[in-house]
């Protein structure tokens, strides 16, 4: 999976190439275009978590200010591209995770590959006072995640860590 973020830093997009039988999870109504020979399949579980575990999921989501719905979006037969867009305006980013967690605002994930769980999580009147609401995303596992925010992020590489500004 190859991902190109295009027209930074405001009305940003991601164009994310799969290569045959590769599968991208989507935020709902995020794809802006796709292959015709790209599948899509709509879902509020992943693929092997059972209904109840999925129905709870996909309303913790709406908590977070994300679509109970993700799409999963497979290329199929032969390699395919799906391209992404946030609802606002803004720009875009990709990061790889590699066993590690990632913090993010509510509404702020975009795609992410299928080693990435994004869940959400409680912030507490820290992120509430802080004004960044009182329930976050948070993303662990391994792969490519792509998320958003509303204006310019600014990456600063501190020790070999970038640190999203």
């Amino acid at each position: 999976m190859q991902i190109e973020i295009h027209h930074r830093p405001s009305y940003a997009l991601a164009e994310v190439h799969l290569n045959s039988g590769e599968t991208i999870v989507a935020e709902g109504g995020a794809m802006v275009s796709m292959d015709s020979h790209v599948s899509i399949e709509t879902s509020a579980a992943k693929q092997g978590e059972g209904a109840l575990k999925g129905l709870m999921k996909g309303l913790k989501r709406m908590v977070a200010g994300e679509s109970f719905f993700q799409n999963r979006f497979t290329a199929v037969g032969q390699p395919g591209h799906v391209t992404f867009a946030p609802t606002h305006q803004g720009d875009v980013i990709s990061q790889e995770l590699s066993q590690g967690t990632l913090f993010l605002q509510s509404t702020a994930f975009l795609c992410s590959g299928t080693g990435v769980d994004v869940d959400a999580k409680w912030g507490g009147a820290k992120t509430f006072f802080g004004g960044e609401g009182l329930v976050m995303l948070k993303a662990t596992g391994s792969g490519p995640i792509v998320f958003n925010s509303f204006g310019a992020i600014k990456e600063v590489d501190v020790d070999g860590e970038f640190i999203v500004d």
